[in-house]
């Protein structure tokens, strides 16, 4: 008498493919969110700025040279986001053409500017601090360069 091989459960093969799909598919998403969140720039308008006000504790001072104010929005939009800042030293607000202003906290540490406010962006301080040297701003009231 021949009996028939015994049949296999394809319950635990199934519930196995389940779980590896179910992780690929977790980690796919947090890679592409990480992604979308740390690629985001700062929102700032295309429109020209007519100067930067920059506030830190009682020093205050404006940039007024219109191609200045203009780098420092171009090195303001290469900043990308960070998770968060452990406090920041002063402000910055861009005034621009139209009477409309933008207002900013900014920390200088290091090789590293923050600049945010709800969101917080990150970007490489060496050319910001030249900037604002070019523009007339004592950068040794506000940071450690």
């Amino acid at each position: 008498m021949v009996t028939a091989p015994p049949l296999e459960n394809p319950r635990p093969r199934l519930l196995f493919r389940i779980l590896v799909v179910s992780g690929a598919t977790l980690i796919i998403l947090v890679l592409c969110g990480s992604l979308y969140f740390f690629s985001q720039s700062p929102q700032l308008p295309v429109k020209s700025p007519a100067g930067i006000d920059v506030r830190f504790g009682e020093y205050r001072a404006s940039i007024t040279n219109r191609s200045v104010c203009e780098a420092m929005l171009t090195e303001f939009r290469r900043a990308r986001r960070v998770l968060t800042v452990s406090q920041f030293a002063g402000q910055v607000g861009i005034r621009y053409q139209d009477g409309t202003t933008q207002e900013f906290f900014l920390t200088i540490h290091d090789n590293t500017f923050w600049i945010g406010g709800v969101q917080v962006f990150a970007g490489d301080a060496e050319r910001v601090r030249a900037l604002l040297k070019e523009g007339g701003i004592d950068v040794s009231k506000f940071s450690d360069g």
